[in-house]
This record gives C-alpha cells, structure tokens and sequence, in this order.
C-alpha cells in the first residue's frame, strides 16, 4: 500500500484519548450529548461563542462567513488589536464558508491544535497551529498562570478571569452539544496534531461501494447496507498508528533529522535514502482493524492455496451488529484490494447481548453476568435457547 501510494505518513489532527494516552479513529468514538456553559466573549470588535475557553489562549484568528452581511465591512486579512485572557493580541480576519452563520453570532476564533474544523479551516488558509493542552489534558505554558492545571480545574477560573476583565457578554447554562468520547473509557476526546500513519480511503471505499451495488455483498438485515454505504461514501483518511504497547509493531523507521518515514519489514535500512541521517524505529502500534481485517486473507492461506480456492470467497460473514462500520468495511477493502475478490457473499449481523440499561456486556466494563450462575439455575440448553431466540438479525 506504501509503494501505491495508500499509506503515508503524516502531522494530521487525530482523536487522542488522554485517559489512555492513544489515537483513535473516528469508529472508536461515540458521541455523547452533554449539557455545558456556553460563553459568548468580547473579541475586540466581535462577540464569540464558545464551550471551550480553555483552548482560546492561542487563538488570533477570528472566522466568519464570506455572505455575512453583518459583517461586511471587515475584509479577509484585515488585522485589529483585541485585549484576551493573558493581554493584547494582534488577530487577523479569515472569511470561510464553513463557518454556520446560524450558531452563536456568526463569528468564532479558532483553535487549530484541538478541533478538527478549525485545523481544516487552518489548513485552507495556511494559518499557524499551536498546541495549547498536552497529552495528558493539562494546560501547557502558552495559558501563562494556568499552565499545568487540569481542564476541568482551569475552566472556572479561566472564566473568573475573564468576568474580572470585563470579557464576558453572557453565558447560556443551557448549551447541549454532541462530545466525542472514547469508546471504551467514555473520556471526552482531546484532538491533538500528531505524527501518524494513515491509510488514503478514498478509493478504497469506492472498490467496496461498486461490489456492493453490483449485489457481490449483501447485508442481513438489509437495512445494514445503507449503513455500510454511508461509512464508505463518508470515508476519511484512516489513522492506523496507536500507542498502545499490547499492538503488533509497525514495521517502519522514522528519520532522526528530516522526519522521513518509511516501511522496513526486514529492518535491514538504518540510513535515510532523503538526507543520509540515521532511522530509528517508529513505536506505534497498528490499529487493531488494520490487522484484523486482513483475517479473511491470513486464515486461507492468500491465492493460489487449496483452502483459498474451496472457501474464498466463503459465503456468511456473521458478526455483531456493531462491527459494520469497523471490521467488516475493514475485511472487505483488503480482499478486494489485495486479491480482487469479495471476502464472503452475506453479512449476516446479529444482536448483542446487553445490560439493563441497554449497553453491550463487556468485560473490561464489568457489566456482564457468569454464565455458569444462570446455567446452575435453569441449565444449559435453556440459557442457549433463550440466547438463539431472544437474538434475532440485527
């Protein structure tokens, strides 16, 4: 993929978990409906909104719509002087058509290091980026006396000091907004831009859209198939690198000097080909779907086996409802990348078992039952049956 130009390297934004310190992909969020303040703020000549001011240290663009007739007398580059949280600062006026003229007032700084609109925004416009939370979620230097506090601790104080300045126009305590989470701790989700590997998805996902549409997969229940398609025609570059030790080692090297980085599955290149400095070996790990969804291909041996040419391609893929948009997109764009074929002809996807409130059973969450318990009590074929029947697609 790396001699196909499908997988690079690259500072990109990234979702980061800073509970276990690791990127994720979009599948490994969830999103979760919280209720927070929102702060509309004086920006020099403008008021903005915003849920975050603890991001807002480096902030010295403000952003507005291009048609937004409010604000028509300022120009795209225009520059005015605004007194913030830590002193004067010297912003600049951007004019972009992302920008919602609905929300707030039409107007907002961004903060290109911790969102991922602004860093998209940033990047059209060739902005600076500045880093303003760490790793572990704590406020670094740039927040001057907040540095190295905790976000929910610095908030409130951060808005003391904005109220003691005068900076405060009002505040809605009635704010509800979609929070990316982690999916396995429910950490709210920090962005952060990194060094990472990514897979280009684009026509990838155009290979398992055309195979799905031509009837080479089909989807039980049926209605998963509009689901799969919604992921693959909203595809976006695949971060594949993860900090996570327990991983299986990417097998590449990075430069020390001009941050070359390239594929080494023989680890047997120490120098860079670009400038001649040393490698070292990258440490990331590979997102447990970059592996995984190579099974199909791994357990069959690849073309030309006597396995491969009896079951491949086999005929059910029969997972858990919630693997359509994570292993079996995976599953299908390898095969069809690397052999051609479809991995299997149905997805048949089935229920899952949950806890009282609804949520799947885990155990790393510890909301599962022992099954033995329930089989002293009413025996095995019936625990088995209730599990068959109570299960139906989907």
């Amino acid at each position: 993929m790396y001699d196909d130009e499908l997988v690079f390297r690259g500072k990109r934004i990234v979702n980061w978990c800073p509970k276990h310190q690791t990127t994720l992909s979009d599948v490994e969020t969830t999103t979760e409906v919280k209720k927070d303040p929102l702060y509309y703020l004086q920006y020099g000549p403008f008021v903005i909104a915003t849920a975050r001011p603890e991001t807002k240290f480096g902030d010295k663009y403000v952003v507005m719509h291009p048609e937004d007739s409010r604000y028509s007398a300022y120009k795209h580059g225009d520059t005015f002087e605004a007194d913030w949280i830590n002193g004067t600062v010297i912003a600049t006026v951007i004019k972009d058509e992302s920008i919602d003229m609905e929300f707030g007032t039409g107007v907002m700084t961004i903060t290109p290091w911790h969102d991922i609109a602004d860093f998209e925004i940033a990047k059209r416009h060739d902005l600076q980026k500045e880093q303003v939370i760490d790793e572990r979620g704590k406020l670094l230097p740039l927040a001057g006396e907040f540095a190295g506090m905790k976000i929910a601790q610095a908030r409130p104080m951060i808005v003391e000091k904005l109220q003691a300045k005068g900076l405060v126009v009002k505040i809605d305590e009635a704010y509800t907004h979609n929070v990316p989470c982690c999916y396995k701790c429910s950490t709210p989700i920090e962005p952060q831009v990194m060094d990472q590997w990514f897979v280009k998805m684009d026509t990838l996902a155009k290979k398992a859209l055309m195979a799905v549409e031509e009837g080479k997969i089909r989807f039980v229940p049926d209605n998963y198939e509009k689901i799969f398609k919604y992921w693959m025609e909203n595809s976006i570059d695949w971060n594949i690198s993860r900090q996570i030790v327990w991983g299986i080692p990417i097998p590449a090297k990075v430069c020390t000097s001009c941050e070359n980085a390239l594929p080494d599955l023989e680890d047997a290149v120490d120098i860079c080909p670009k400038c001649n400095s040393a490698l070292k070996k990258d440490t990331d790990t590979f997102d447990t779907w970059f592996s995984s969804g190579q099974w199909p291909l791994l357990v069959l041996g690849y073309s030309g086996g006597e396995d491969w040419k009896t079951f491949h391609p086999t005929d059910v893929m029969e997972t858990g409802h919630d693997l359509i948009f994570k292993w079996v997109p995976r599953m299908v764009i390898f095969s069809l990348y690397l052999e051609n074929q479809v991995p299997f002809s149905t997805v048949y996807l089935h229920g899952l078992v949950n806890d009282a409130q609804g949520k799947k059973m885990s155990k790393s969450k510890g909301n599962v039952i022992n099954p033995l318990d329930i089989i002293d009590t009413f025996g095995t074929d019936a625990l088995r049956m209730a599990l068959v029947v109570g299960n139906p697609p989907g």
